[in-house]
């Protein structure tokens, strides 16, 4: 008989492996990893049928939780919701990226290639780079400029589209993965004083931004908070004190224009590429 995700849930953590000495109970420990890596599998499956194509990734994070994991990490399965949220995420980016590549296989010099043209327009600190700076990174990689512009358009529109999440009315919001929305396993903030703990964070980060970047940062999380929060008044009132936030932006909101992601850049001058980058960069400090 088919488990419910609840039942998943309450047999994960009742499980009894992480009572065992794996150094004096080898074999019920090894069969208690197998049966949780088998739990873990089918609890994601319950969640969406979606995650049934990354299979490789759901077992191998499932194996290194269960390697790395200890007591003082907290609830085991919240532990694995999180590492899952990134393992996932980042499989999602990669199998877009190849996707832009008709399905091509994207070797490591290929990466290398866009990590090149990252580190210099970081060092340059635009990443607009002119015609001279491409030429040089194409020459350097070994390519034509166009191929070139190709590997930077398919990088910054994986990330782009990967900050794309829906809620349960099904509108299309850009959360970085990171406010809660429908408890699925994108979620890591599970309580409202966490989600305040969170965007007080987002605040003190932002502030801590060049203005250009500030600007930017400030009217994105704003669009992030209105339509993950917007229905929770105790948290999106607090939301509304923070400095970050744009009022403004309700305003857009009510009228049904609330700007994406691309539209704010370019209210600001910026290219996608600029807002793809700053993006990235601010996700990873996060």
């Amino acid at each position: 008989m088919k488990r419910s995700k609840q039942e998943y849930e309450e047999a994960i953590r009742s499980s009894i492996l992480f009572s065992l000495d794996k150094e004096k109970d080898i074999v019920a420990y090894k069969r208690e990893a197998l049966k949780m890596v088998e739990m873990l599998y089918c609890y994601m499956l319950t969640i969406n049928t979606k995650y049934a194509e990354f299979g490789l990734e759901i077992t191998e994070t499932a194996n290194a939780c269960i390697k790395n994991y200890n007591s003082d990490a907290g609830d085991f399965l919240n532990y694995f919701n999180r590492a899952m949220s990134l393992s996932y995420n980042k499989a999602r980016s990669k199998k877009r990226f190849a996707e832009m590549h008709a399905g091509a296989h994207i070797s490591e010099s290929e990466r290398r290639i866009i990590g090149r043209y990252i580190h210099f327009a970081e060092q340059k600190g635009n990443y607009d780079l002119s015609e001279e700076d491409l030429q040089l990174i194409a020459e350097s990689s070994g390519l034509d400029i166009l191929e070139l512009r190709e590997y930077i358009s398919a990088y910054n529109n994986s990330f782009l589209e990967d900050t794309i999440a829906y809620n349960n009315d099904g509108e299309e919001i850009d959360i970085l993965d990171l406010i809660p929305v429908d408890g699925s396993i994108e979620t890591e903030i599970e309580s409202e004083s966490a989600a305040l703990d969170l965007l007080k964070h987002i605040d003190a980060l932002i502030k801590s931004k060049r203005p250009s970047h500030r600007d930017l940062l400030s009217k994105l999380f704003t669009r992030y908070t209105i339509l993950a929060l917007s229905d929770n008044q105790a948290v999106f009132s607090e939301a509304r004190k923070l400095s970050f936030f744009d009022n403004s932006m309700v305003d857009l909101f009510v009228t049904g224009n609330l700007p994406n992601a691309k539209e704010i850049g370019a209210a600001l001058g910026m290219s996608e590429a600029n807002v793809s980058m700053i993006c990235k960069r601010f996700k990873s400090q996060l």
